[in-house]
């Protein structure tokens, strides 16, 4: 079973899982690459935030708040290259994360001047 195989599992060629291939999935141990989703269900994020270790959604392009929340809960790197935007509201959740979050796209220059003021 795949959850059980330790080291590094990349399922970047699949674009939907179901709940329990999620849940079975977020028990795994080592990095896991989802880089075939463009879109993931609230509710299997919130199952991911589980896992331990790097969690690579890369081609999602944008997170719901409550996908955020989920994923300010994940332990381990994060890896949301495709993001295209955050909302204030996602970012500060996402601020709350333990770890590494790696982000591609973002510009944060609008949120950067409102603080600067």
């Amino acid at each position: 079973m795949l959850s059980k195989k330790e080291g590094g599992l990349s399922l970047a060629g699949l674009t939907s899982f179901t709940d329990n291939q999620i849940k079975l999935l977020s028990k795994h141990k080592g990095d896991l690459s989802l880089n075939g989703l463009t879109s993931i269900p609230d509710n299997q994020v919130e199952l991911l935030s589980e896992h331990e270790g790097e969690l690579s959604l890369d081609n999602l392009s944008s997170l719901t708040d409550n996908q955020a929340k989920s994923l300010s809960k994940h332990k381990g790197k994060l890896s949301l290259h495709g993001l295209t935007s955050l909302t204030e509201k996602q970012a500060e959740m996402l601020s709350k994360h333990k770890g590494n979050i790696f982000l591609n796209y973002i510009d944060f220059s609008k949120l950067i001047e409102k603080y600067k003021k």
